[in-house]
């Protein structure tokens, strides 16, 4: 559901209950180690 390109995944994203949860710092830290496991999940995004 998190990676999922559906409209309704792209909702969840961005009104989940823990959107701004993370500093920004943390966030981005998430980001990149998701792009070293998920590569291609992550450049297609």
């Amino acid at each position: 559901m998190i990676t999922s390109r559906t409209e309704l995944a792209a909702e969840f994203r961005q009104n989940t209950m823990f959107a701004g949860l993370l500093a920004e710092r943390e966030r981005l830290k998430v980001l990149a180690a998701f792009d070293t496991t998920h590569p291609r999940a992550a450049r297609s995004a």
